[in-house]
């Protein structure tokens, strides 16, 4: 019986990964560009100018997600369950571009005009632009268009990752490897604008219908606070680091979280193909999948135990080997965080589940609460703690959110049985 019902978990592990294989692929590359310049710089760039630039990062990516609405995972349920929605990534994609000029004066509000304004414009520039290419992106994986995808990211960002092999090598000024990411986010743009048929020159013949583009933001807004509060959860942490420590402070929690994190794109594998077909059943059937939804949650336990076994056991040698031995300290950060990917993969789970099944809500209310404990735990435990104060808080917001979500969808399931 024990070897039937492995048989069956391998059997439906390869299916997963067959399927989903060209997402896995899209977001590791996705994820190692930004991994492997962290890595680049942390070899020759003071600590005080790494922290700081983790910190430009962490401030950008939460106020891109603020004005992010919630856009891409409307759009890529609308383009799995509905043909004709070519109009609303014109508007999609209109409202980003206009986001991009009102969103860059605010970095500068937070950290002042100094030395590093550089830095500033450029890290605001990436994160701004990128989430133009995230709504394309993310239209295309509902028309599952997932090998497409990974084609375009693979064509922007080999040429980036071989010069950041010489950058590293030749101590090439940061600012190059900056820059040469937000090309790279150009060329990705274009390569997807060309796949989904979607011709900037067009934007300027839409109609722009203000009630049309406003029923679009009602929609996917409770997509958009729900991504707010979760990044705001993610990156807040860092920024408390930087104002109760210091960048080097930063800088060491940082290299052990971005190994943690990036372990995430293992779900990706299975989550963006359950969300179209969750959503489409859904459609039919209005209720959840849930013998897909119980595969799906076995595999990520599992991957996520062997996570874990992993980052403790050779935790050592990973840093030493991503980020030098000047951050051995950040083993013991990156073994004791693991014990939150359990728990993040699942909520992952949860809250694709009820976006699919239209209970955005849900997702939105849960991460809203985990924020607010993200943040009250981070600002009592790091000023007496340090950096394992956002250890710990990490872990109990990820459980936090996954209990309630998880609450949720056997409360929906009941539900629907009875009627």
């Amino acid at each position: 019986m024990a070897g039937k019902t492995i048989k069956i978990f391998f059997t439906d592990l390869k299916s997963y990964f067959d399927s989903g294989k060209y997402i896995f692929l899209f977001n590791l590359l996705e994820r190692l560009t930004f991994f492997a310049f962290y890595i680049s710089i942390a070899r020759y760039v003071e600590q005080q100018t790494y922290g700081f630039i983790v910190s430009v990062f962490a401030l950008t990516n939460i106020i891109a997600t603020i004005f992010d609405f919630g856009i891409p995972f409307y759009i890529q349920r609308e383009s799995a369950t509905n043909e004709d929605a070519k109009l609303s990534l014109y508007y999609s994609i209109l409202i980003k571009l206009i986001s991009i000029l009102v969103l860059l004066p605010i970095p500068f509000l937070y950290f002042g005009l100094g030395t590093e304004h550089w830095i500033i414009i450029i890290v605001s520039l990436i994160n701004f632009f990128s989430p133009v290419n995230q709504v394309l992106i993310f239209y295309l994986n509902g028309k599952y268009l997932f090998k497409e995808n990974f084609r375009a990211i693979l064509s922007a960002r080999i040429p980036y990752l071989i010069f950041l092999i010489v950058a590293t090598v030749l101590k090439i000024n940061f600012y190059f490897s900056l820059t040469f990411i937000l090309f790279s986010l150009i060329v990705q743009n274009l390569i997807l604008s060309k796949i989904a048929e979607c011709n900037y020159f067009d934007l300027t013949k839409v109609r722009v219908n203000l009630s049309s583009i406003i029923s679009l933001l009602k929609k996917s807004l409770p997509f958009g606070l729900g991504i707010i509060f979760g990044m705001v959860y993610d990156r807040v942490d860092v920024l408390i680091i930087q104002k109760f420590l210091s960048n080097e402070s930063v800088a060491i929690y940082s290299a052990a979280y971005s190994i943690y994190r990036n372990s995430s794109i293992l779900s990706g594998i299975f989550l963006s193909k359950f969300y179209n077909d969750c959503s489409k059943y859904f459609l039919i059937n209005r209720k959840i999948d849930l013998n897909t939804f119980l595969v799906n949650l076995r595999i990520l336990v599992c991957l996520s135990i062997t996570l874990i076994l992993i980052f403790n056991l050779f935790g050592d040698f990973l840093i030493q080997l991503f980020f030098t031995s000047r951050f051995i300290y950040s083993a013991q950060v990156l073994g004791i965080v693991s014990f939150a990917i359990p728990f993040i993969f699942l909520n992952n789970l949860t809250g694709v589940a009820l976006n699919a099944i239209h209970k955005e809500k849900i997702t939105m209310i849960s991460t809203f609460i985990g924020m607010i404990v993200n943040i009250s735990f981070n600002l009592y435990l790091i000023p007496k703690i340090g950096i394992f104060g956002a250890v710990i808080s990490t872990i109990i917001t990820e459980w936090i959110i996954l209990v309630i979500q998880l609450c949720a969808i056997v409360f929906f399931n009941r539900i629907k049985k009875n009627v």
